[in-house]
């Protein structure tokens, strides 16, 4: 993810409600309107919300599409991951979710439940080693 996330606590706490995704004006070409998503954060390793923190608006970071990017564009792909949530668990504010073992493509790919602990902490190696990249070193801090 692209949302400045310090790492594996961060990315377990992360909520469904924390994105908002809308259409807005093209920053770069005002007269086109553009799909965005908007992250806005809970608090972090470094703001967890002490009481001297307690006045501090939360960061946030708003994403636009880029057409150019066609399905490589970080927009899409949020927008079909989030697609293929279950209903029950966006009610339950999960954003990372256990992939289902057998899905269709236009099915629902994924269980309410939430991803485990551990997979969630190797997935970024995991997916260095199956891109065929070096995975020596990386660690989900390597996102920021």
């Amino acid at each position: 993810m692209i949302f400045c996330l310090r790492g594996g606590a961060e990315h377990r706490e992360l909520k469904y409600s924390q994105f908002k995704f809308q259409e807005v004006q093209d920053p770069v070409d005002s007269s086109e309107m553009v799909m965005s998503v908007q992250y806005s954060e809970y608090g972090s390793k470094n703001r967890q919300g002490l009481v001297h923190q307690v006045h501090l608006d939360n960061k946030v970071i708003r994403h636009y599409a880029n057409s150019a990017l066609g399905e490589r564009c970080f927009v899409r792909l949020l927008e079909l991951y989030v697609s293929k949530l279950p209903e029950l668990a966006k009610k339950r504010d999960i954003f990372y979710c256990k992939p289902k073992t057998n899905f269709r493509k236009d099915d629902i790919w994924f269980c309410n439940a939430p991803i485990g602990h551990n997979t969630l902490a190797s997935k970024l190696k995991d997916m260095f080693v199956e891109a065929g990249l070096n995975a020596e070193g990386v660690q989900n801090h390597s996102l920021r």
